[in-house]
């Protein structure tokens, strides 16, 4: 027979062994020849009895009408126990209740009143007298109030001026956060100049908030990444806008930046239904693309997920995109996967070494072309054979540089001589003809002298 005052702690008060029937309990008078008496022979104060039975032989124990008595000789000790609003982490007030389950108690201090509230994490002793006049106290501690923002820092992938994009960070200071704005997601991406403010709170429900801030975007490159609305002339009225007028109309457009792990995109408020999440599924390579594209590719699909419509694909919208590159690989071309799996080519930028960019209408499926480095060989092992073969094709240059020049001047030399002979031959023939005429003259004054 185990005993207990608070229902967890139990401590043996008695125990027998050796128990058997006596003969077979079929009447009342029967049973009552195998009532046994327990003896507890040091009563101490109770709530919980718990009986247990441990079977030695046999195949099965019963008991039952159980009775118990109280030691009229012994003073029943009041139980008393504190009662507290919530023991779960909180950032609101605490109330802690001294409560005697048994007998009636008079509280001595705290103006005589049961109930005491903590703002913050302590101690407080309730003193009380029970109902034999006998003074006591018992201590109220509270130790899960936060009341303490949590406070957080923001890291930057490139702080340095260039075409962007520039991805910030939250880092949370020491204990853990939820970010209850931006997706959830930890990461925000800048394609121009601006600042982003992060919304997030501890376990407790304290709320904070950290601004991330990019003013080192270059601005050649601001106007190609922004994704600008543009507001059309209307048709029959010529003239054009200043940019203050284009400067004032961006400015009226807000964005929303969406992040999977390894895509960022970023559209115009109210593209999308605020509950809609974009979604990264990655996808197996059939034998097929893997001949055309390498095994070492990655295929993936991109969406955003509506809980009413399911995929949404955004077809008609003109989106920029970030994707994620693995570094340790060598990219070879991105892909656009359309039906029948047809491989349309996308022009892309890099940005370092880790991101490239790229332009499309809605979302759809897409391969990263890889090959491993590892399949280029070094250059410092190849360095000489690459030198002897830069030699030798120098050479080889050379060589036929020199043979073309000899064949230029063959030729000229040859147009040269056709061209001499040709003058020597029209001269020889003038002479020639000169030659006769003056002849024939000097003849005919012979005769005509003779």
């Amino acid at each position: 027979i185990y005993g207990s005052t608070d229902g967890e702690n139990f401590e043996v008060l008695t125990s027998q062994k050796n128990l058997r029937y006596t003969n077979q309990a079929d009447t009342l008078e029967q049973a009552k020849n195998n009532i046994k008496s327990f003896e507890i022979s040091d009563p101490k104060p109770v709530k919980y009895i718990k009986i247990v039975a441990d079977r030695t032989n046999g195949n099965w124990f019963t008991a039952r009408a159980f009775n118990f008595y109280q030691d009229t000789t012994k003073k029943m000790e009041p139980f008393v126990e504190i009662e507290y609003s919530t023991t779960s982490l909180t950032n609101q007030n605490v109330t802690a209740k001294i409560v005697s389950t048994n007998s009636p108690i008079k509280v001595l201090n705290n103006g005589g009143k049961v109930s005491y509230e903590f703002a913050k994490n302590g101690t407080f002793t309730f003193e009380y007298e029970d109902i034999y006049g006998s003074h006591k106290t018992i201590d109220a501690s509270v130790t899960w109030i936060d009341k303490e923002a949590p406070t957080a820092s923001i890291q930057y992938d490139v702080t340095s001026k260039g075409p962007g994009p520039v991805v910030a960070t939250l880092v949370p200071n020491g204990e853990e956060i939820t970010i209850v704005n931006n997706n959830g997601q930890e990461t925000y991406t800048f394609t121009k100049n601006g600042t982003f403010e992060f919304i997030y709170q501890d376990a407790a429900g304290n709320k904070n908030k950290t601004v991330a801030s990019v003013n080192w975007i270059v601005s050649n490159t601001q106007n190609h990444s922004s994704m600008n609305v543009v507001k059309p002339t209307p048709s029959g009225i010529s003239g054009s806008s200043s940019s203050s007028d284009n400067n004032q109309q961006n400015a009226q457009v807000e964005y929303r930046t969406y992040s999977t792990t390894n895509v960022s995109l970023r559209l115009p408020t109210g593209t999308i239904k605020e509950t809609d999440i974009l979604k990264e599924n990655r996808l197996v390579l059939n034998e097929t693309l893997k001949n055309r594209v390498g095994e070492e590719s990655q295929y993936f699909e991109v969406y955003f997920e509506n809980k009413e419509t399911g995929k949404e694909t955004l077809n008609s919208t003109s989106i920029e995109m970030i994707l994620k590159i693995d570094s340790s690989k060598k990219l070879l071309a991105i892909y656009e996967v359309g039906e029948n799996n047809v491989l349309k080519s996308l022009n892309y930028h890099l940005i370092g070494n880790n991101q490239a960019v790229i332009e499309t209408t809605g979302l759809k499926k897409y391969i990263l072309s890889y090959e491993n480095k590892d399949n280029t060989q070094p250059i410092e092992s190849n360095k000489d054979q690459n030198s002897t073969s830069n030699d030798s094709d120098s050479s080889s240059k050379e060589e036929e540089i020199e043979t073309e020049k000899e064949t230029i001047q063959i030729f000229d030399n040859i147009y040269f001589w056709i061209i001499g002979g040709v003058s020597v031959a029209l001269i020889g023939f003038g002479i020639y003809l000169l030659s006769r005429k003056n002849g024939s003259k000097e003849t005919f004054s012979e005769a005509e002298c003779i």
